[in-house]
């Protein structure tokens, strides 16, 4: 039986969760532990990228016109292609997505894709189900 989550989202069960792209749904089930870490540690290579250049930035003297600018530069070129990142993560996540890349691309927009994104993300790192389940034994022992 489907219900609506906590942010509008339909969700089947704790698995699954239901997207609308180019106004079309399309149901995403949770992959296996293996898959999931596998897709975490890709996942994890952009933003691990970002901190990097971030890092990079504390030894840069803001006086030092040259290294601050090449560093933006950096950033400024990770920015640019950072929703195709998240697209292309959305993506690897989903076999019944990726199935469906060429209409989804020709017909969803990048704000319906963050939004698919963002019910991964919820599928690949489920601590909101964590902290419901903690938050209902508190409330059955009444703390």
């Amino acid at each position: 039986m489907a219900s609506k989550n906590g942010d509008g989202g339909e969700v089947k069960n704790a698995r699954e969760a239901v997207v609308s792209l180019g106004g079309k749904e399309f149901m995403i089930s949770s992959l296996n532990m293996r898959g999931s870490r596998e897709w975490r540690q890709e996942f994890s290579k952009p933003v691990q990228q970002v901190l990097g250049m971030l890092n990079q930035m504390q030894g840069v003297e803001l006086s030092d016109v040259s290294s601050a600018a090449g560093v933006l530069q950096q950033v400024g070129t990770f920015l640019l292609g950072s929703v195709d990142v998240l697209v292309e993560a959305m993506f690897a996540y989903s076999p019944v997505l990726a199935a469906e890349r060429e209409w989804i691309e020709d017909h969803a927009d990048d704000t319906e894709a963050m939004a698919a994104l963002w019910e991964v993300l919820k599928l690949a790192y489920p601590f909101g189900g964590l902290v419901s389940m903690v938050n209902r034994g508190r409330e059955s022992i009444g703390t």
